[in-house]
């Protein structure tokens, strides 16, 4: 199965994400056609992709996360869209986050440390908080301008409380990804 484990944003706020996709499209012009969407029922904000584990190593990786963190609860707010990679054919339309990037990054380390004692693997590049809003269906035909547009895009603050993480599977077999929690972990006082 294909794991990952991500931050969730409140129901409110994935309406404020949806508003913000819909001001990138109209922005984004005749190229909003060469990306793909994501879904704003399932934006989430990725802290360790564990890509495919066995169901032993689901079940090391259960006893190692545990159901809780030692982190606070706090608030996430979104800052300016983006784009990966910084040069090139754009593959990713990203919002970042303007507030809670310590915190995050802080929960990423903590779970890194978890994960490896459960056997699995850590990609080793460094967290940059975010969430995917689009990809490209085809990097090279992304339009010149793309990058532009989206950087002149005012998107809103949105704001959303952080109290726990999630351990989904993903399954891309479908029309749409389908995420199922599998576990989920209680920040400290939530």
């Amino acid at each position: 199965m294909r794991l990952f484990l991500a931050i969730d944003f409140e129901p409110a706020a994935r309406e404020g994400l949806a508003a913000v996709q819909t001001a990138l499209r109209t922005a984004t012009g005749a190229g909003a056609n060469d990306l793909r969407w994501t879904d704003p029922g399932t934006l989430h904000l990725t802290l360790h992709f564990l890509g495919e584990v066995d169901a032993a190593g689901l079940e090391r990786l259960r006893t190692s996360l545990g159901d809780a963190l030692p982190d606070r609860p706090f608030t996430l707010r979104t800052g300016a869209p983006g784009c990966f990679p910084a040069r090139g054919p754009v593959r990713v339309i990203w919002l970042g986050m303007a507030e809670g990037g310590p915190e995050t990054t802080a929960i990423h380390g903590e779970l890194a440390a978890r994960i490896r004692r459960a056997g699995l693997v850590v990609e080793p590049r460094p967290l940059t908080p975010h969430l995917t809003l689009a990809r490209a269906r085809d990097p090279r035909r992304s339009a010149r301008d793309l990058r532009d547009r989206v950087a002149a895009c005012h998107a809103p603050v949105i704001a959303s409380r952080v109290d726990r993480v999630v351990l989904y599977e993903s399954d891309l077999s479908g029309p749409r990804p389908r995420y199922t929690a599998l576990a989920t972990l209680a920040l400290a006082g939530a």
